[in-house]
Protein backbone atom coordinates (compact mmCIF):
# COMPACT_ATOMS: atom_id res chain seq x y z
CA UNK A 1 0.00 0.00 0.00
CA UNK A 2 1.23 3.51 -0.91
CA UNK A 3 2.27 5.30 2.47
CA UNK A 4 1.42 9.41 1.18
CA UNK A 5 3.17 11.33 3.62
CA UNK A 6 4.63 14.49 1.95
CA UNK A 7 5.69 17.72 4.05
CA UNK A 8 2.21 19.58 5.47
CA UNK A 9 3.75 22.77 4.53
CA UNK A 10 4.11 22.04 0.80
CA UNK A 11 1.51 22.33 -1.65
CA UNK A 12 0.17 19.29 -2.92
CA UNK A 13 -2.52 17.92 -4.61
CA UNK A 14 -5.05 14.55 -4.94
CA UNK A 15 -8.32 13.23 -5.34
CA UNK A 16 -8.19 11.63 -2.46
CA UNK A 17 -7.29 14.53 -0.36
CA UNK A 18 -9.72 16.53 -1.65
CA UNK A 19 -12.34 13.53 -0.99
CA UNK A 20 -11.12 14.08 2.60
CA UNK A 21 -10.83 17.94 2.96
CA UNK A 22 -14.50 18.13 1.86
CA UNK A 23 -16.03 15.14 4.14
CA UNK A 24 -13.97 17.15 7.07
CA UNK A 25 -11.44 19.06 7.63
CA UNK A 26 -10.97 18.17 11.19
CA UNK A 27 -10.73 14.66 9.67
CA UNK A 28 -8.13 16.16 6.75
CA UNK A 29 -6.08 17.44 9.75
CA UNK A 30 -5.89 14.03 11.73
CA UNK A 31 -4.76 11.55 8.68
CA UNK A 32 -1.99 14.27 7.35
CA UNK A 33 -0.50 15.55 10.02
CA UNK A 34 -1.44 14.10 13.73
CA UNK A 35 -1.57 10.85 12.66
CA UNK A 36 0.96 11.34 10.36
CA UNK A 37 3.97 9.87 12.35
CA UNK A 38 1.91 7.11 14.54
CA UNK A 39 3.30 4.27 13.13
CA UNK A 40 6.49 4.81 15.95
CA UNK A 41 4.11 5.65 18.81
CA UNK A 42 3.74 2.85 21.46
CA UNK A 43 0.82 0.44 20.53
CA UNK A 44 -1.94 1.22 22.61
CA UNK A 45 -1.09 5.01 22.91
CA UNK A 46 -3.28 7.56 21.16
CA UNK A 47 -0.69 8.25 18.47
CA UNK A 48 -0.93 4.87 17.30
CA UNK A 49 -4.79 4.52 17.39
CA UNK A 50 -4.86 7.75 15.76
CA UNK A 51 -2.25 5.77 12.73
CA UNK A 52 -4.43 2.60 12.62
CA UNK A 53 -7.65 4.38 12.37
CA UNK A 54 -6.32 6.59 9.32
CA UNK A 55 -6.55 3.28 7.54
CA UNK A 56 -9.69 2.26 8.39
CA UNK A 57 -12.36 2.11 5.93
CA UNK A 58 -16.26 1.79 5.32
CA UNK A 59 -17.06 -1.91 4.52
CA UNK A 60 -17.75 -0.29 0.72
CA UNK A 61 -14.95 1.17 0.48
CA UNK A 62 -12.93 -1.63 1.48
CA UNK A 63 -14.47 -4.05 -1.41
CA UNK A 64 -13.42 -1.39 -4.21
CA UNK A 65 -10.43 -1.01 -2.48
CA UNK A 66 -9.69 -4.94 -2.56
CA UNK A 67 -10.99 -4.71 -6.20
CA UNK A 68 -8.72 -2.29 -7.20
CA UNK A 69 -5.96 -3.70 -6.03
CA UNK A 70 -6.60 -6.95 -7.05
CA UNK A 71 -6.96 -5.69 -10.95
CA UNK A 72 -3.59 -3.85 -11.02
CA UNK A 73 -2.04 -7.20 -9.43
CA UNK A 74 -3.84 -9.36 -12.15
CA UNK A 75 -2.64 -7.61 -14.80
CA UNK A 76 1.01 -5.50 -14.05
CA UNK A 77 3.64 -7.96 -14.91
CA UNK A 78 5.14 -9.49 -12.02
CA UNK A 79 1.80 -9.39 -9.76
CA UNK A 80 0.11 -12.59 -11.20
CA UNK A 81 2.84 -15.40 -12.26
CA UNK A 82 0.51 -18.05 -11.91
CA UNK A 83 -1.94 -16.36 -13.85
CA UNK A 84 -5.00 -16.97 -11.94
CA UNK A 85 -8.39 -15.92 -13.27
CA UNK A 86 -9.12 -12.29 -12.09
CA UNK A 87 -12.05 -13.34 -10.65
CA UNK A 88 -10.09 -16.12 -8.58
CA UNK A 89 -7.95 -13.73 -7.10
CA UNK A 90 -10.60 -11.39 -5.83
CA UNK A 91 -11.29 -14.34 -3.84
CA UNK A 92 -7.89 -15.51 -2.73
CA UNK A 93 -7.32 -12.00 -2.19
CA UNK A 94 -10.37 -11.17 -0.02
CA UNK A 95 -9.67 -14.90 1.95
CA UNK A 96 -6.24 -13.65 2.38
CA UNK A 97 -7.11 -9.80 3.77
CA UNK A 98 -10.09 -11.26 5.54
CA UNK A 99 -7.91 -13.64 7.74
CA UNK A 100 -6.00 -10.90 9.16
CA UNK A 101 -8.98 -8.73 10.05
CA UNK A 102 -9.92 -12.07 12.16
CA UNK A 103 -6.09 -12.48 13.57
CA UNK A 104 -6.24 -8.96 14.52
CA UNK A 105 -3.46 -7.52 12.59
CA UNK A 106 -5.22 -4.57 11.93
CA UNK A 107 -4.39 -3.18 15.50
CA UNK A 108 -0.71 -4.35 15.02
CA UNK A 109 0.35 -3.45 11.79
CA UNK A 110 -2.59 -1.46 9.88
CA UNK A 111 -1.17 -1.03 6.33
CA UNK A 112 -1.02 -4.89 5.92
CA UNK A 113 -4.84 -5.40 6.89
CA UNK A 114 -7.42 -2.09 7.07
CA UNK A 115 -9.75 -2.22 9.63
CA UNK A 116 -13.75 -2.10 8.80
CA UNK A 117 -15.22 1.00 9.95
CA UNK A 118 -18.76 -0.51 10.98
CA UNK A 119 -16.88 -3.19 12.73
CA UNK A 120 -14.82 -1.43 14.85
CA UNK A 121 -17.79 1.01 15.61
CA UNK A 122 -19.99 -1.49 16.54
CA UNK A 123 -22.27 -1.27 13.88
CA UNK A 124 -21.93 -5.13 12.21
CA UNK A 125 -20.36 -7.89 13.27
CA UNK A 126 -17.18 -9.31 11.41
CA UNK A 127 -18.95 -12.02 9.90
CA UNK A 128 -22.06 -9.60 8.91
CA UNK A 129 -19.29 -7.26 7.21
CA UNK A 130 -17.59 -10.44 5.19
CA UNK A 131 -20.97 -11.56 4.01
CA UNK A 132 -21.61 -7.99 2.83
CA UNK A 133 -18.30 -8.05 1.34
CA UNK A 134 -19.05 -11.71 -0.62
CA UNK A 135 -22.25 -9.89 -1.96
CA UNK A 136 -20.68 -6.45 -3.29
CA UNK A 137 -17.59 -8.03 -5.04
CA UNK A 138 -19.69 -10.76 -6.55
CA UNK A 139 -21.96 -8.18 -8.21
CA UNK A 140 -18.66 -5.86 -9.42
CA UNK A 141 -17.42 -9.12 -11.09
CA UNK A 142 -20.77 -9.67 -12.66
CA UNK A 143 -20.67 -6.56 -14.17
CA UNK A 144 -16.96 -6.28 -14.81
CA UNK A 145 -17.06 -9.25 -17.29
CA UNK A 146 -20.34 -7.81 -18.88
CA UNK A 147 -18.57 -5.15 -19.18
CA UNK A 148 -15.65 -6.30 -21.76
CA UNK A 149 -12.74 -4.47 -20.33
CA UNK A 150 -11.36 -8.52 -18.97
CA UNK A 151 -10.83 -9.33 -22.56
CA UNK A 152 -9.60 -5.59 -23.54
CA UNK A 153 -6.83 -6.11 -20.75
CA UNK A 154 -6.05 -10.31 -21.40
CA UNK A 155 -6.07 -9.07 -25.18
CA UNK A 156 -2.51 -6.59 -23.93
CA UNK A 157 0.54 -7.87 -24.45
CA UNK A 158 2.15 -7.75 -20.66
CA UNK A 159 5.27 -5.95 -21.17
CA UNK A 160 2.84 -2.70 -23.19
CA UNK A 161 1.51 -2.08 -19.00
CA UNK A 162 4.00 0.61 -17.88
CA UNK A 163 2.61 1.84 -14.18
CA UNK A 164 3.85 -0.32 -11.24
CA UNK A 165 0.94 -1.83 -8.78
CA UNK A 166 -0.04 0.26 -5.92
CA UNK A 167 1.89 3.50 -6.41
CA UNK A 168 0.47 6.91 -7.43
CA UNK A 169 2.21 8.62 -10.12
CA UNK A 170 3.37 12.31 -9.25
CA UNK A 171 4.92 15.25 -11.05
CA UNK A 172 4.44 19.02 -10.59
CA UNK A 173 2.50 21.91 -11.90
CA UNK A 174 4.17 24.90 -11.20
CA UNK A 175 4.60 24.89 -7.64
CA UNK A 176 1.59 22.10 -6.55
CA UNK A 177 2.97 18.67 -6.43
CA UNK A 178 0.02 16.28 -8.01
CA UNK A 179 -0.65 12.94 -7.20
CA UNK A 180 -2.82 10.71 -9.62
CA UNK A 181 -3.76 7.12 -9.36
CA UNK A 182 -4.35 5.28 -12.48
CA UNK A 183 -5.55 1.63 -12.17
CA UNK A 184 -3.70 0.56 -15.45
CA UNK A 185 -1.84 2.30 -17.77
CA UNK A 186 -0.61 0.79 -21.53
CA UNK A 187 0.68 1.35 -24.49
CA UNK A 188 -1.48 0.67 -27.86
CA UNK A 189 0.16 0.55 -30.74
CA UNK A 190 0.72 4.38 -31.09
CA UNK A 191 -1.45 5.25 -28.27
CA UNK A 192 -1.21 5.35 -24.57
CA UNK A 193 -4.21 4.24 -22.37
CA UNK A 194 -5.55 5.10 -18.84
CA UNK A 195 -7.46 3.28 -17.12
CA UNK A 196 -8.63 4.84 -13.70
CA UNK A 197 -11.74 3.28 -11.40
CA UNK A 198 -11.86 6.27 -8.99
CA UNK A 199 -15.06 6.59 -7.78
CA UNK A 200 -16.43 10.36 -9.16
CA UNK A 201 -19.06 12.60 -7.79
CA UNK A 202 -19.30 14.96 -11.05
CA UNK A 203 -18.86 15.24 -15.06
CA UNK A 204 -16.13 18.12 -13.69
CA UNK A 205 -13.85 16.05 -11.07
CA UNK A 206 -13.91 13.79 -14.65
CA UNK A 207 -13.30 16.64 -16.57
CA UNK A 208 -10.60 17.89 -14.12
CA UNK A 209 -9.20 14.27 -13.63
CA UNK A 210 -9.11 13.70 -17.15
CA UNK A 211 -7.27 17.30 -18.02
CA UNK A 212 -4.35 15.80 -15.72
CA UNK A 213 -4.14 12.61 -16.81
CA UNK A 214 -3.05 14.86 -20.41
CA UNK A 215 -0.59 16.86 -19.05
CA UNK A 216 0.73 14.27 -17.28
CA UNK A 217 1.22 12.04 -20.44
CA UNK A 218 2.57 14.65 -22.43
CA UNK A 219 4.89 15.96 -19.57
CA UNK A 220 6.53 12.10 -18.50
CA UNK A 221 5.48 9.66 -21.01
CA UNK A 222 6.04 12.33 -23.94
CA UNK A 223 2.80 11.44 -25.33
CA UNK A 224 0.74 14.16 -27.07
CA UNK A 225 -2.61 14.24 -25.65
CA UNK A 226 -4.30 13.22 -29.48
CA UNK A 227 -2.80 10.10 -28.79
CA UNK A 228 -4.33 9.23 -25.00
CA UNK A 229 -7.40 7.64 -24.22
CA UNK A 230 -8.85 7.77 -20.93
CA UNK A 231 -11.48 5.85 -19.31
CA UNK A 232 -13.06 5.67 -15.94
CA UNK A 233 -14.46 2.72 -15.03
CA UNK A 234 -17.29 2.55 -12.33
CA UNK A 235 -17.04 -0.40 -10.07
CA UNK A 236 -20.68 0.26 -8.66
CA UNK A 237 -22.60 -0.19 -11.56
CA UNK A 238 -20.10 -1.61 -14.74
CA UNK A 239 -20.40 1.54 -16.26
CA UNK A 240 -17.03 2.45 -18.85
CA UNK A 241 -17.13 6.44 -19.82
CA UNK A 242 -14.09 7.80 -21.97
CA UNK A 243 -12.57 11.00 -20.41
CA UNK A 244 -12.52 12.64 -23.56
CA UNK A 245 -13.31 16.07 -22.94
CA UNK A 246 -10.19 16.24 -20.45
CA UNK A 247 -8.69 19.73 -22.95
CA UNK A 248 -9.18 22.44 -20.75
CA UNK A 249 -7.15 26.05 -20.08
CA UNK A 250 -4.14 24.82 -18.21
CA UNK A 251 -3.79 28.21 -16.47
CA UNK A 252 -7.18 28.10 -14.81
CA UNK A 253 -6.71 24.84 -14.01
CA UNK A 254 -3.44 25.05 -11.99
CA UNK A 255 -5.16 28.34 -10.44
CA UNK A 256 -7.67 26.13 -9.44
CA UNK A 257 -5.25 23.39 -8.17
CA UNK A 258 -3.15 25.94 -6.51
CA UNK A 259 -5.93 27.45 -4.70
CA UNK A 260 -6.76 24.24 -3.06
CA UNK A 261 -3.95 23.11 -2.59
CA UNK A 262 -2.89 26.33 -0.43
CA UNK A 263 -6.12 26.38 1.61
CA UNK A 264 -5.43 22.51 2.66
CA UNK A 265 -1.97 23.86 4.02
CA UNK A 266 -3.14 26.95 5.63
CA UNK A 267 -5.60 25.03 7.36
CA UNK A 268 -3.11 21.86 8.63
CA UNK A 269 -0.72 25.00 9.52
CA UNK A 270 -3.17 26.81 11.09
CA UNK A 271 -4.91 23.24 13.17
CA UNK A 272 -1.06 22.93 14.53
CA UNK A 273 -0.91 26.13 15.62
CA UNK A 274 -1.45 27.30 19.68
CA UNK A 275 -5.02 27.95 18.55
CA UNK A 276 -5.31 24.64 16.72
CA UNK A 277 -8.24 23.57 19.08
CA UNK A 278 -10.22 27.01 18.32
CA UNK A 279 -9.60 25.65 14.30
CA UNK A 280 -11.14 21.98 14.28
CA UNK A 281 -14.14 23.26 16.39
CA UNK A 282 -14.68 25.86 13.76
CA UNK A 283 -14.44 23.42 10.65
CA UNK A 284 -15.72 20.24 12.00
CA UNK A 285 -18.07 18.90 10.33
CA UNK A 286 -19.80 17.01 12.84
CA UNK A 287 -22.63 15.76 11.50
CA UNK A 288 -20.45 13.25 9.82
CA UNK A 289 -18.78 12.16 12.77
CA UNK A 290 -20.81 8.92 13.39
CA UNK A 291 -19.41 7.96 9.69
CA UNK A 292 -15.98 8.76 10.08
CA UNK A 293 -12.61 6.79 10.88
CA UNK A 294 -11.20 8.44 13.86
CA UNK A 295 -14.43 8.73 15.62
CA UNK A 296 -14.14 8.86 19.45
CA UNK A 297 -10.36 10.18 18.88
CA UNK A 298 -10.86 13.76 17.54
CA UNK A 299 -10.69 16.42 19.83
CA UNK A 300 -13.73 18.72 17.91
CA UNK A 301 -16.45 15.79 18.05
CA UNK A 302 -18.36 16.47 21.46
CA UNK A 303 -17.29 20.63 21.10
CA UNK A 304 -19.93 22.64 20.80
Amino acid sequence: MFFEAPDPGGLHWSQARRKRFNFCPAGYYLYHLAARDGYAALPGSREFRLYCAKFMMPVSAWGRGLFRKTLRRCWIPGGNPRRLPFAMLVWKTLERDFFRLERGEHHIDPKLAQALLEVEHGFCTLSAAYDRLCGELRAMLENFYASGLAETLDAVDPTDFRNRADEPVAFALGQVTLQLMPDLVWRDRDRLRVLDLTVLRSDEEENRLAALYLFWSRKCCSVAPERVKIEFYDVGNGLLRGGGVGRRDLTRLYRDLAGEAAMWRDYLIAAASDKGAAVLNRYARREQCRFCRFAGLCPAEHEA
